[in-house]
Protein backbone atom coordinates (compact mmCIF):
# COMPACT_ATOMS: atom_id res chain seq x y z
CA UNK A 1 0.00 0.00 0.00
CA UNK A 2 2.95 2.59 0.59
CA UNK A 3 3.39 2.09 -3.33
CA UNK A 4 -0.06 2.68 -3.92
CA UNK A 5 -0.16 5.80 -1.81
CA UNK A 6 3.37 7.44 -3.49
CA UNK A 7 1.69 6.68 -6.82
CA UNK A 8 -1.28 8.52 -6.26
CA UNK A 9 0.49 11.73 -4.11
CA UNK A 10 2.88 11.55 -7.47
CA UNK A 11 -0.40 11.66 -9.81
CA UNK A 12 -2.11 14.63 -7.83
CA UNK A 13 1.31 16.45 -8.10
CA UNK A 14 0.90 16.17 -11.97
CA UNK A 15 -2.95 16.90 -11.81
CA UNK A 16 -2.47 20.16 -10.23
CA UNK A 17 0.50 20.82 -12.84
CA UNK A 18 -1.27 19.98 -15.15
CA UNK A 19 -4.38 21.67 -14.34
CA UNK A 20 -2.24 24.84 -13.92
CA UNK A 21 -0.63 25.04 -16.86
CA UNK A 22 -4.25 24.20 -18.59
CA UNK A 23 -5.50 27.29 -16.92
CA UNK A 24 -2.53 29.39 -17.31
CA UNK A 25 -2.80 28.53 -21.46
CA UNK A 26 -6.89 28.19 -21.35
CA UNK A 27 -6.90 24.98 -22.40
CA UNK A 28 -8.47 21.80 -21.88
CA UNK A 29 -9.40 21.33 -18.43
CA UNK A 30 -11.15 18.10 -18.05
CA UNK A 31 -8.17 15.61 -18.31
CA UNK A 32 -6.79 17.26 -16.04
CA UNK A 33 -9.15 17.08 -13.81
CA UNK A 34 -9.48 13.48 -14.52
CA UNK A 35 -5.89 12.89 -13.37
CA UNK A 36 -6.10 14.89 -10.30
CA UNK A 37 -9.24 12.73 -9.42
CA UNK A 38 -8.00 9.46 -9.76
CA UNK A 39 -4.68 10.95 -7.64
CA UNK A 40 -6.99 11.80 -5.18
CA UNK A 41 -9.00 8.71 -5.35
CA UNK A 42 -5.84 6.35 -5.10
CA UNK A 43 -4.78 8.36 -2.17
CA UNK A 44 -7.82 7.44 -0.18
CA UNK A 45 -7.77 3.99 -1.16
CA UNK A 46 -3.80 3.87 0.07
CA UNK A 47 -4.74 5.65 3.06
CA UNK A 48 -7.93 3.55 4.14
CA UNK A 49 -6.02 0.30 3.34
CA UNK A 50 -3.13 1.70 5.37
CA UNK A 51 -3.41 -0.29 8.94
CA UNK A 52 -2.58 2.53 11.33
CA UNK A 53 -0.15 2.73 14.50
CA UNK A 54 -2.43 0.43 16.58
CA UNK A 55 -3.42 -2.35 14.57
CA UNK A 56 0.32 -2.17 12.80
CA UNK A 57 1.07 -3.08 16.72
CA UNK A 58 -1.12 -5.40 17.42
CA UNK A 59 -0.30 -7.20 14.56
CA UNK A 60 3.27 -6.74 15.41
CA UNK A 61 2.64 -7.99 19.25
CA UNK A 62 0.85 -10.78 17.83
CA UNK A 63 3.31 -12.50 15.32
CA UNK A 64 5.64 -12.08 19.15
CA UNK A 65 3.56 -14.09 20.78
CA UNK A 66 3.37 -16.72 18.21
CA UNK A 67 7.01 -16.63 17.75
CA UNK A 68 7.22 -16.45 21.76
CA UNK A 69 4.54 -19.41 21.82
CA UNK A 70 6.99 -21.64 18.97
CA UNK A 71 10.04 -20.68 21.30
CA UNK A 72 8.20 -22.16 24.40
CA UNK A 73 7.00 -25.21 22.46
CA UNK A 74 10.53 -26.32 21.25
CA UNK A 75 11.28 -25.58 24.69
CA UNK A 76 9.07 -28.22 26.19
CA UNK A 77 9.94 -30.79 23.60
CA UNK A 78 13.40 -30.26 23.71
CA UNK A 79 12.93 -30.97 27.72
CA UNK A 80 10.74 -33.91 27.01
CA UNK A 81 13.62 -35.15 24.79
CA UNK A 82 16.45 -34.71 27.45
CA UNK A 83 14.05 -36.17 30.25
CA UNK A 84 13.20 -39.23 28.05
CA UNK A 85 17.24 -39.84 26.87
CA UNK A 86 18.61 -39.40 30.76
CA UNK A 87 15.52 -41.83 31.74
CA UNK A 88 16.90 -44.72 29.28
CA UNK A 89 20.54 -43.56 30.10
CA UNK A 90 19.28 -44.58 33.84
CA UNK A 91 17.25 -47.25 32.49
CA UNK A 92 20.41 -48.88 30.70
CA UNK A 93 22.31 -48.57 33.72
CA UNK A 94 20.38 -50.51 35.87
CA UNK A 95 20.22 -53.09 33.55
CA UNK A 96 24.03 -53.46 33.04
CA UNK A 97 24.07 -53.48 36.84
CA UNK A 98 21.32 -56.24 36.95
CA UNK A 99 23.34 -58.08 34.46
CA UNK A 100 26.23 -57.63 36.49
CA UNK A 101 24.98 -59.16 39.97
CA UNK A 102 23.03 -61.74 38.13
CA UNK A 103 26.55 -62.55 36.56
CA UNK A 104 28.57 -62.21 39.87
CA UNK A 105 25.80 -64.23 41.43
CA UNK A 106 25.80 -67.23 38.78
CA UNK A 107 29.86 -66.97 39.37
CA UNK A 108 29.35 -67.61 42.78
CA UNK A 109 27.06 -70.44 42.41
CA UNK A 110 29.42 -72.08 39.97
CA UNK A 111 32.17 -72.00 42.37
CA UNK A 112 30.25 -73.29 45.10
CA UNK A 113 28.99 -75.90 43.31
CA UNK A 114 32.32 -77.16 41.77
CA UNK A 115 33.39 -76.90 45.80
CA UNK A 116 30.92 -79.13 46.92
CA UNK A 117 31.83 -81.64 43.89
CA UNK A 118 35.04 -81.47 44.50
CA UNK A 119 34.15 -81.90 48.67
CA UNK A 120 32.29 -85.03 48.11
CA UNK A 121 34.40 -86.37 45.84
CA UNK A 122 36.91 -85.86 48.24
CA UNK A 123 34.94 -87.60 50.47
CA UNK A 124 33.95 -90.19 48.76
CA UNK A 125 37.48 -91.17 47.80
CA UNK A 126 38.04 -91.51 52.04
CA UNK A 127 35.10 -92.79 52.62
CA UNK A 128 33.60 -96.73 52.33
CA UNK A 129 32.29 -97.33 49.21
CA UNK A 130 28.84 -98.89 49.93
CA UNK A 131 26.59 -97.90 46.56
CA UNK A 132 22.87 -98.46 47.83
CA UNK A 133 20.25 -96.74 45.46
CA UNK A 134 17.14 -95.96 46.11
CA UNK A 135 14.22 -95.10 43.48
CA UNK A 136 11.26 -93.82 44.72
CA UNK A 137 8.57 -91.58 42.14
CA UNK A 138 9.96 -88.43 42.68
CA UNK A 139 13.57 -88.91 43.51
CA UNK A 140 16.26 -90.87 43.52
CA UNK A 141 18.88 -91.45 46.29
CA UNK A 142 21.50 -93.09 46.57
CA UNK A 143 24.60 -93.86 49.84
CA UNK A 144 27.90 -94.18 48.18
CA UNK A 145 29.80 -94.19 51.41
CA UNK A 146 30.78 -94.41 54.97
CA UNK A 147 33.40 -93.47 57.33
CA UNK A 148 34.04 -94.25 61.01
CA UNK A 149 35.14 -92.04 63.23
CA UNK A 150 36.03 -92.04 66.83
CA UNK A 151 32.16 -92.35 68.11
CA UNK A 152 30.13 -91.84 65.26
CA UNK A 153 29.60 -92.58 61.52
CA UNK A 154 29.49 -90.47 58.21
CA UNK A 155 27.33 -91.39 56.08
CA UNK A 156 27.76 -89.89 52.06
CA UNK A 157 24.89 -89.70 50.24
CA UNK A 158 23.50 -88.15 47.10
CA UNK A 159 19.98 -87.23 46.22
CA UNK A 160 18.51 -86.45 42.77
CA UNK A 161 15.31 -84.41 42.16
CA UNK A 162 13.30 -86.24 39.58
CA UNK A 163 9.72 -84.51 39.97
CA UNK A 164 9.77 -81.98 42.01
CA UNK A 165 9.28 -78.73 39.85
CA UNK A 166 9.88 -76.42 43.08
CA UNK A 167 13.38 -76.26 43.59
CA UNK A 168 13.64 -79.20 46.56
CA UNK A 169 16.34 -78.97 48.88
CA UNK A 170 16.87 -83.04 50.24
CA UNK A 171 16.01 -82.14 53.92
CA UNK A 172 12.44 -81.11 52.76
CA UNK A 173 11.95 -84.25 50.94
CA UNK A 174 13.94 -87.09 52.19
CA UNK A 175 14.83 -88.50 56.44
CA UNK A 176 17.41 -90.48 56.54
CA UNK A 177 16.84 -92.67 60.17
CA UNK A 178 19.74 -94.98 61.47
CA UNK A 179 19.04 -97.68 64.27
CA UNK A 180 21.84 -99.59 66.39
CA UNK A 181 20.24 -102.08 68.06
CA UNK A 182 16.42 -101.36 67.54
CA UNK A 183 17.21 -97.56 68.94
CA UNK A 184 17.42 -94.26 66.78
CA UNK A 185 20.74 -93.21 66.55
CA UNK A 186 21.17 -89.19 67.33
CA UNK A 187 22.63 -87.12 64.40
CA UNK A 188 24.91 -84.30 64.17
CA UNK A 189 22.90 -81.80 62.66
CA UNK A 190 25.44 -78.80 62.67
CA UNK A 191 26.79 -79.87 59.21
CA UNK A 192 23.58 -79.60 57.73
CA UNK A 193 22.59 -76.33 58.51
CA UNK A 194 21.70 -73.54 55.84
CA UNK A 195 24.63 -70.79 55.81
CA UNK A 196 22.62 -67.68 55.18
CA UNK A 197 22.14 -67.46 51.44
CA UNK A 198 24.56 -69.86 50.66
CA UNK A 199 22.76 -72.83 50.71
CA UNK A 200 24.13 -76.05 50.80
CA UNK A 201 24.12 -79.86 51.03
CA UNK A 202 20.81 -80.88 52.37
CA UNK A 203 19.63 -77.25 52.13
CA UNK A 204 20.87 -76.58 48.65
CA UNK A 205 17.47 -76.17 46.52
CA UNK A 206 17.96 -78.63 43.75
CA UNK A 207 16.31 -77.99 40.52
CA UNK A 208 14.19 -80.89 38.82
CA UNK A 209 16.68 -83.07 36.77
CA UNK A 210 20.03 -82.19 39.03
CA UNK A 211 21.67 -83.78 42.14
CA UNK A 212 23.01 -82.66 45.28
CA UNK A 213 25.92 -84.88 47.25
CA UNK A 214 25.73 -83.79 51.28
CA UNK A 215 26.52 -85.92 54.40
CA UNK A 216 24.94 -86.60 57.93
CA UNK A 217 26.53 -87.66 61.04
CA UNK A 218 25.56 -90.32 63.53
CA UNK A 219 26.93 -90.84 67.33
CA UNK A 220 27.18 -94.65 67.46
CA UNK A 221 26.11 -96.89 70.43
CA UNK A 222 29.12 -98.98 69.46
CA UNK A 223 31.52 -100.16 66.46
CA UNK A 224 30.62 -103.72 66.78
CA UNK A 225 26.77 -104.28 65.87
CA UNK A 226 25.83 -103.37 62.40
CA UNK A 227 22.76 -100.67 61.18
CA UNK A 228 20.04 -100.37 59.60
CA UNK A 229 19.35 -97.41 57.98
CA UNK A 230 15.86 -96.07 56.47
CA UNK A 231 14.96 -93.65 53.38
CA UNK A 232 11.56 -92.17 54.56
CA UNK A 233 9.96 -90.10 51.81
CA UNK A 234 9.00 -86.56 53.17
CA UNK A 235 6.42 -85.23 50.03
CA UNK A 236 4.63 -88.31 49.75
CA UNK A 237 2.76 -91.32 50.83
CA UNK A 238 5.43 -94.02 49.75
CA UNK A 239 6.23 -96.42 51.97
CA UNK A 240 10.52 -95.78 53.46
CA UNK A 241 13.04 -98.33 52.16
CA UNK A 242 15.88 -99.97 54.64
CA UNK A 243 19.32 -100.91 53.74
CA UNK A 244 21.94 -102.38 56.63
CA UNK A 245 25.56 -101.39 56.75
CA UNK A 246 27.88 -104.52 58.62
CA UNK A 247 30.38 -102.26 60.93
CA UNK A 248 32.63 -105.61 60.85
Amino acid sequence: MAFVGILSVVIIIVGIIWSIIALIMKKDKMKPLITLGVGITACVVAVIATPSSEEFAESQASSERVEESKSKEQEIEASKEAEESKEQEVQKSKEVKASEELQKEETKKSKQKKKEKTEASKKKEEAENIDENFEFNDFNFEIYGAKINNESITLYMEYENMGYTDETPPISAVAVDVEQNGENLSSDNDKMKARGEDKTGAYADVKLGTKMPFTETFELENKKDDLEISIVPMMSDEESKKTKIELN
